[in-house]
């Protein structure tokens, strides 16, 4: 009679087994997924190049366990309104950085009136990660002197950043999907702004300041009314993802001097550029097919204009009152009928 192996043998076999097999796995970089009651995975690190805030900001935790910054922790608040020292990765030399990570959550919104009129702050710069910038969150923080947004911020609320007065330039990225008002109002020196919108802009920024302005790669219009009677800008530069140019859109800027057109603009709209006193030249793109009733009108100071030969319809009094101007038009094209009509002093290209 042949010797018989225990069960229990075999069962230690295949488990040894096993566990061979789950080593080898583990060493290509395979995980054994966990059930709902199993390991839960810690905090994930914050993006390579930025440090994560460890122990500096009181925050609040949505049920997914994202976090909204409400501003600093109690008692280095009280340090800072006291006129001591606090430094933080984050923080640091009145450098203020709001991070993606901070105490392992991800950062996703800073709340209303969050750092609201902390002077110690000087510059600051708010990460990606962040999607909702609160009402009144820096709100009279008059020492910020620099402010970096990053790609991925989508809503500044309401006043926002209402009252920076040593803030002097400013680029919004693309992702701006809405500005509230007074968003950067009673910011009085700030006089260069790249902005993806042009829309309403008067609610948003204190115009008065303004004498530069770059709108963004991407915007299609130069929005009705948008610089109407601001009248310290000099300079505007479109991308040439800009088609129209609308009604009344720089009207009144009575400073402006030097306009970088699209390359890919289609229309120019009924008193556009009207009044821009300080305009010498303008160099309009081939592509472009209307010029709109007013749309240079009293342009006084204009001496030099060119209307492509891609211009169909040139509107009555378009380069009205611009008495300095000679148009620069091409045989028997719609400029140069405009001219004639008009009787206006041009030269055949």
């Amino acid at each position: 009679m042949g010797y018989k192996v225990p069960v229990r043998y075999y069962i230690l076999l295949a488990v040894a087994a096993l566990l061979v097999v789950f080593t080898l796995l583990a060493g290509k970089g395979f995980k054994v997924p966990s059930g709902p009651d199993g390991p839960k995975p810690g905090p994930t690190k914050a993006p390579a190049g930025l440090p994560e805030a460890d122990g500096l900001f009181t925050l609040e935790l949505d049920d997914k366990g994202n976090a909204t910054v409400m501003g600093f922790l109690e008692e280095l608040a009280e340090k800072l309104e006291a006129g001591e020292t606090v430094e933080n990765d984050c923080f640091k030399d009145g450098k203020l950085l709001i991070p993606a990570k901070a105490d392992g959550h991800t950062v996703t919104a800073i709340g209303d009136s969050a750092f609201s009129g902390v002077a110690a702050i000087k510059e600051v710069r708010i990460c990606g990660n962040v999607k909702t910038i609160g009402e009144f969150a820096f709100e009279d923080c008059s020492g910020i002197t620099a402010l970096t947004l990053d790609e991925g911020i989508e809503f500044i609320r309401e006043s926002a950043f209402y009252g920076l007065s040593g803030l002097t330039s400013l680029v919004l990225p693309s992702s701006i999907k809405k500005l509230s008002p007074y968003c950067f109002g009673d910011c009085t020196a700030l006089s260069d702004i790249t902005s993806p919108v042009t829309d309403g802009l008067s609610d948003f920024f204190e115009m008065d300041a303004l004498e530069r302005f770059t709108v963004s790669d991407g915007a299609t219009s130069i929005a009705e009314d948008a610089f109407l009677d601001c009248e310290n800008l000099k300079e505007i530069r479109m991308p040439d993802s800009v088609k129209t140019i609308a009604e009344f859109a720089f009207s009144g800027c009575v400073s402006l001097e030097k306009v970088v057109l699209s390359k890919n603009l289609m229309s120019i709209g009924e008193n556009a550029f009207e009044k821009c006193e300080s305009l010498e030249s303008i160099e309009l793109p081939e592509g472009l097919s209307l010029i709109a009733e007013y749309a240079f009108n009293s342009c006084t100071a204009l001496k030099s204009a060119n209307i492509p030969a891609s211009v169909v319809t040139v509107g009555r009094y378009a380069f009205d009152e611009c008495e300095q101007l000679t148009l620069i038009v091409t045989k028997d094209s719609a400029g140069e009928e405009y001219a004639v009509k008009e009787e206006l002093q041009y030269t055949v290209k």
